[in-house]
């Protein structure tokens, strides 16, 4: 089971912030490597969907969710032992496998 973290999202007339909806930055995890990007990248996600490209949000959130169920590339967080730039890569070669559909 994946739980999807909303991400924070503030915006008036001029601009808009959007950031995991996190409450603890993970510090320790500074520098080593090892943090889970999934908030950061569903945050991107949602920055897309509110600039109404809704079909790259959706792309990006399918792409994240492949990645998590086939399993393989996994932050140790949610029981895995890659690294945040493998499952970054991951991410991205799902994006581009999408893409070329």
């Amino acid at each position: 089971m994946v739980y999807r973290q909303p991400s924070k999202v503030g915006w008036g007339h001029a601009l808009a912030v959007f950031e995991p909806g996190t409450r603890h930055s993970f510090a320790m995890a500074s520098g080593r490597d090892i943090a889970n990007p999934t908030a950061i990248l569903l945050a991107s996600a949602e920055m897309l969907r509110h600039l109404n490209l809704v079909e790259y949000a959706k792309a990006v959130e399918s792409a994240i969710l492949q990645v998590i169920h086939e399993g393989k590339v996994r932050t140790p967080d949610i029981g895995g032992c890659s690294t945040t730039t493998e499952f970054t890569d991951a991410v991205l070669r799902r994006l581009r496998s999408l893409a070329t559909r």
